[in-house]
C-alpha cells in the first residue's frame, strides 16, 4: 500500500516484544523477500471505546492515519478485511438490535462507504473479496435461530446467496477467508472444539478439516499466503499461555512447524503482505484484546508490539 497519508492522529506506538521459547524453524521459501514490512494496515479502532470505526493505520507508529468510516457507537464498523488487491476494505456495521450489513470502502478515503450486502434476515458477519473481486463470502447468521451458513454470492446483477457450508445447531462459523487458489478457509467451534476448514468455493465442495489440536491446546487463527509457487496455510495453535505457528497444505495437512512463544497467546485475525514474508494479527484473549504484533515470517527474531487498543488487522 503506497498511499501517502496525512498526519497522524493518536494511538499508542511500538514497544517491546515477545521472547521466543524455541528458535523458529528455517523459514518457508518465498517467491520474493520483503526487507520491510507493508506502510500501512487497516484496523478496527479500540473495540472497546464508546465510538468506533475503521481506519488506516501506520505500522511504524501504530497510529491511525486516516478514518475510512464515520465514529459510531457500539455495534459500529468492525471485521475490516483488504481485498486482494488492497485497494479497499470490506467490514460490517450493526443495524439495530438483531441486524447488521457489510459495507466496501476504498482505501484512499476518496469515497463513501458502498453497501454490498444488507443483513435482511439476521447479522451478516466475517465478510471476504474473492481474489477475482466478482464475488463476496460472508457468514449469514439468522435473528430466529442459533444456526448460521458460509454463503457466497456475486457482487453484480442482484444475486443470490448460495450456502457453501451449512453449520450445525449451535456451531459457530468465523474467520472466513479467500486464497489466491479460489479455495476458502473458515474456523467452526463447537463448545469447546475448534477446527480450521478449507474448500472450494463451489455448492457441493468437498470440506477439508484439520486433526484436533495437542492436549491443551486449540486452533486460534490462521491465513492464505504463498510459498515457492504453493498455496500455504500459516495457523496458529494456543497452548496454555504459550502458543504454536504451523505452516499447513490447504488441505490442511501440517508441513511445518516455525515457532513456539511460550509467553504470547495464539494469533488470531492474522494477515500475511503479499511478499509472504510479514505477518500481522492480534493476540488472542479478552484481557489483552487489541494487542497488535507484527513478525517476520519464520525468523528467528521476536515479533514487535505495533499497537494497543486496534483490532482485526490487516495489511497486504
Amino acid at each position: 500500500m503506497a498511499t501517502t497519508p496525512p498526519a497522524p492522529s493518536s494511538a499508542t506506538g511500538p514497544s517491546g516484544g515477545a521472547s521466543p521459547t524455541t528458535r523458529a524453524a528455517t523459514p518457508p521459501e518465498t517467491t520474493s523477500k520483503a526487507a520491510a514490512p507493508p506502510t500501512f494496515f487497516v484496523a478496527q479502532t479500540d473495540r472497546y471505546a464508546v465510538q468506533q470505526a475503521v481506519a488506516l493505520f501506520a505500522t511504524a507508529t501504530g497510529q491511525p492515519v486516516r478514518y475510512l468510516t464515520p465514529e459510531q457507537p457500539g455495534g459500529g464498523p468492525s471485521s475490516p478485511l483488504l481485498d486482494p488487491p488492497g485497494k479497499s476494505v470490506v467490514y460490517v456495521a450493526g443495524a439495530g438490535t438483531c441486524a447488521s450489513d457489510i459495507y466496501r470502502v476504498a482505501v484512499d478515503g476518496q469515497s463513501t462507504p458502498e453497501l454490498l450486502v444488507r443483513g435482511s434476515s439476521g447479522p451478516v458477519l466475517e465478510p471476504a473479496i474473492a481474489p477475482a473481486g466478482d464475488e463476496i463470502a460472508y457468514v449469514q447468521s439468522h435473528c430466529d435461530s442459533a444456526v448460521a451458513e458460509l454463503v457466497v454470492r456475486r457482487l453484480t446483477g442482484g444475486a443470490r446467496a448460495v450456502v457453501l457450508y451449512p453449520a450445525t445447531q449451535g456451531e459457530g462459523v468465523s474467520m472466513v477467508r479467500w486464497g489466491r487458489n479460489g479455495w476458502l478457509l473458515f474456523l467452526t467451534t463447537q463448545g469447546p472444539n475448534r477446527r480450521l476448514h478449507t474448500m472450494t468455493a463451489t455448492p457441493g465442495g468437498r470440506v477439508y478439516s484439520s486433526q484436533p489440536a495437542p492436549t491443551g491446546c486449540f486452533w486460534s487463527g490462521a491465513a492464505w499466503f504463498v510459498a515457492a509457487g504453493q498455496d500455504r496455510l500459516l495457523a496458529s495453535q494456543q497452548c496454555g499461555a504459550g502458543s504454536r505457528w504451523l505452516v499447513l497444505d490447504r488441505r490442511l495437512g501440517t508441513v511445518q512447524a516455525l515457532a513456539a512463544f511460550g509467553n504470547q497467546l495464539g494469533a488470531q485475525a492474522i494477515s500475511v503482505d503479499a511478499t509472504g514474508t510479514w505477518v500481522i494479527y492480534q493476540e488472542n484473549g479478552v484481557s489483552i484484546a487489541g494487542t497488535i504484533w507484527r513478525w517476520r515470517l519464520g525468523s528467528s527474531s521476536r515479533p514487535q508490539r505495533v499497537a494497543q487498543g486496534p483490532y482485526s488487522p490487516s495489511w497486504r
